[in-house]
């Protein structure tokens, strides 16, 4: 990758302000925990500022007065539960600084030391000042500046950025919120795909890594990091979770659709083994497999309880995990991670698309990024067509069991399409095997989790297909 040239009409950095620095701890402690993206929601947490990276902001040509008025930072910010400093979670809290208020307070996140602090994603200028900072691939162009930017609702982990929507290359930006030290698969990925001329996947525009460096940090210091990334925006489509839930509402067959969507799960893996390789289980493997398993038992015993009443079971199921010492498990390899329906779209001209590569959330990073079992992504989306159905049966109990009926069909039709699109693919991939319903309960225990702590209406679904499983 190449940096991308600065562009000429712009203003420098800058320092950001002591006085400014001391008071956005305070501010952001008021601010954060609202906000969906926050990982810490519930605790007692004090955010403290632990890098500062300021962007060059391109002054706005049609109100050239403003230069100097404006300031874009990229923040990270140290979360710890109280008491808890080895516990930290590093999150990115983008802010424009400006000397004046804009009238809308809707993205205030406070005023300080004489300043107005706005979080950046909704506000133009930082979004043109990302792009402006952006790495593009070798020969691409910088993407344009200055075009009408909307912040995408409904997110829950990261804050995506539609620019250009309705006009020539629109591209969707997104801020990584939760940071760690390393690449970021949501980059890597989509990079090495895109590359490779994948056309299940959006085209990469740019991205945006680390060092942060700066206040609160020692001389020298750095966070290696994937901080955003920009690709292709597919703006003739839908995402398959409202395609899929349209359909289970209704009761209308998706076996099509989901023999397409099979299909081309199995084209990224291939792709996905062609780009990155394949590794054997070894014995080193597999012992880390079971571990992540059972630590996967534990730690949803720790942090969800609506899990207490199945304790009992959940033990009986950790030490059963043994058992896969002795199953014949496939290679491994690079896979999505974090497969739904909400990271799939479909497009009437390019059929079905997967985003988001970035695995799931709340697993750290080098998990995430580490090969896997492509197994793991067919129960992902498996799961997903269970939450469908869990949907419609919570705004409708009587269409339970339609519910019911439709999640085998869909699922039945997923797995035929994917092994039809793969060399030599079982009829079904997903046999009741030992490794197939450790991946279940795996799966459905971070759902609990996850659902506990972002949506608590929802955990009965995740919760049902534990207790059916064990």
């Amino acid at each position: 990758m190449s940096t991308t040239p600065g562009h000429n009409d712009e203003q420098a950095p800058g320092e950001i302000d002591p006085q400014l620095l001391a008071q956005l701890p305070g501010a952001l402690a008021r601010w954060m925990p609202a906000q969906r993206w926050f990982p810490r929601k519930g605790m007692d947490v004090r955010p403290h500022i632990v890098a500062a990276r300021a962007l060059a902001t391109p002054v706005d040509p049609a109100d050239p007065g403003d230069a100097g008025q404006v300031r874009s930072w990229l923040l990270a910010v140290g979360l710890a539960p109280a008491g808890q400093a080895t516990e930290e979670t590093l999150v990115q809290v983008p802010v424009t600084v400006r000397t004046h208020r804009t009238g809308d307070d809707t993205h205030l996140i406070g005023e300080l030391a004489g300043s107005f602090v706005y979080d950046g994603p909704a506000d133009p200028v930082f979004v043109d000042a990302l792009l402006a900072a952006l790495e593009v691939p070798q020969g691409a162009a910088t993407p344009a500046l200055g075009r009408p930017s909307t912040v995408v609702c409904g997110e829950q982990s990261n804050t995506s950025i539609i620019v250009g929507a309705g006009a020539e290359d629109p591209l969707i930006l997104k801020v990584f919120r939760t940071l760690d030290v390393g690449r970021n698969p949501d980059v890597e990925v989509v990079g090495a795909l895109s590359q490779a001329g994948c056309d299940r996947v959006p085209a990469l525009v740019g991205s945006l890594s680390g060092p942060l460096t700066g206040p609160g940090r020692d001389q020298g210091q750095e966070t290696g990091t994937d901080l955003a990334v920009a690709g292709e925006y597919i703006g003739d489509s839908e995402d398959a979770w409202r395609v899929a839930l349209k359909a289970a509402s209704a009761g209308t067959d998706f076996t099509a659709e989901a023999a397409g969507l099979g299909a081309a799960t199995a084209q990224v893996h291939a792709q996905l083994r062609e780009v990155f390789g394949t590794w054997e289980f070894g014995r080193a493997a597999r012992e880390r497999l079971i571990e992540e398993l059972a630590g996967r038992v534990r730690w949803a015993l720790q942090r969800a309880g609506a899990l207490d009443p199945l304790r009992p079971q959940l033990r009986a199921h950790e030490h059963s995990l043994a058992a896969l010492r002795d199953v014949e498990l496939p290679a491994m390899q690079r896979i999505h991670g974090d497969y739904h329906l909400g990271q799939v779209l479909h497009s009437p001209s390019r059929g079905w698309v997967l985003l988001d590569f970035e695995g799931e959330p709340l697993r750290p990073l080098a998990q995430r990024a580490a090969p896997d079992l492509a197994m793991r992504d067919l129960v992902s989306l498996i799961r997903s067509f269970d939450y469908a159905a869990g949907h419609v049966a919570h705004h409708d109990p009587g269409a339970a069991q339609q519910a019911r009926h439709w999640v085998q069909a869909a699922r039945d039709a997923f797995l035929a399409g994917y092994a039809r699109a793969t060399a030599a693919g079982p009829a079904d991939p997903l046999e009741p095997t030992a490794l197939y319903r450790a991946l279940w309960v795996d799966k459905a225990l971070y759902e609990v989790v996850y659902e506990t702590n972002n949506r608590p209406d929802w955990v009965p679904i995740p919760l049902q297909a534990v207790q059916e499983a064990l």
